[in-house]
């Protein structure tokens, strides 16, 4: 009934997708894609419904920069495990425009001392539009619920790339909190005096597409403060955009930066903080 133009249709739940810069709510609409995919009982007249189905829902050039992609995602399906393909129909939407939600892959992440793996390719830590979210499996329990940052809740995040804290390739981000993370929308319950924070190790090489994802959301103020002895006393700060506003706000996003980390990642050590609000 949904598939129905009058009821909803591919091109409304199109242009649902399309809109939509919050990674819980793309998740749930790509889910919905699933559901609605038509059977093909293998002949050529069900086939043809479902290529249908799906160029109405991601085939548009208009919606889609990654149009052409996200068909072919749809086409070389190979994995009956739906998660499969929504990351990466989620990886194709992030390639073609930052403001979707941005994946990246992270082994594990500790927030204030609870460490939650993420040991499969789709368990990915997503920046979206109101913060940092990654789906975990609680202890004792099957169940998969979402791990949140907002970005209300981070006073300041630490990328830290030097030798004496992180393995090679890898780049050390640590968030310092105001207010616990929160576990299936509510607040992590903590022992008093807790020590707020959530970190993880990210490649280092996307560390340029996450600083550069922060900037394009207007989180906040960057400071470079580089490690090497001679150089510990130099600070050098740097806008990340004319105006910091959380995400939601009615102005439009800065322009695009060339931010790139690549000139001082193998020189020397570097430790980025940026201050949120």
């Amino acid at each position: 009934m949904l598939r129905d133009k009058a009821v909803l249709g591919g091109e409304r739940l199109a242009t649902a997708i399309s809109r939509s810069r919050d990674y819980l709510l793309i998740e749930a609409l790509l889910t919905l894609f699933a559901r609605l995919l038509p059977p093909t009982n293998d002949t050529a007249l069900g086939k043809s419904r479902r290529t249908k189905f799906v160029k109405e829902v991601l085939g548009s050039p208009k919606l889609f920069e990654c149009s052409v992609d996200l068909l072919d995602i749809m086409h070389k399906i190979s994995s009956t495990n739906w998660d499969d393909t929504a990351a990466h129909l989620i990886d194709a939407l992030a390639r073609s425009d930052i403001t979707y939600p941005q994946p990246f892959s992270v082994s594990e992440i500790d927030v204030c001392g609870r460490v939650f793996p993420q040991p499969t390719e789709t368990d990915r830590l997503i920046m979206d539009r109101q913060g940092f979210f990654a789906n975990v499996i609680l202890e004792n329990d099957d169940l998969c619920e979402s791990l949140q940052v907002p970005y209300a809740h981070i006073r300041a995040i630490t990328v830290d790339n030097s030798k004496e804290i992180t393995p090679k390739g890898k780049t050390l981000i640590t968030m310092n909190l105001t207010s616990p993370s929160l576990v299936a929308n509510v607040e992590m319950k903590l022992p008093a005096g807790s020590s707020l924070y959530a970190k993880f190790l990210l490649e280092s090489d996307a560390l340029s597409k996450f600083m550069e994802a922060l900037r394009r959301r207007g989180v906040g103020k960057l400071s470079f403060v580089n490690s090497m002895p001679k150089l510990a006393k130099q600070r050098q700060n740097i806008s990340l955009a004319s105006g910091f506003r959380f995400a939601g706000s009615s102005s439009p996003l800065p322009p695009p930066a060339s931010f790139d980390v690549s000139p001082w990642r193998d020189r020397y050590c570097i430790v980025l903080t940026i201050v949120v609000g």
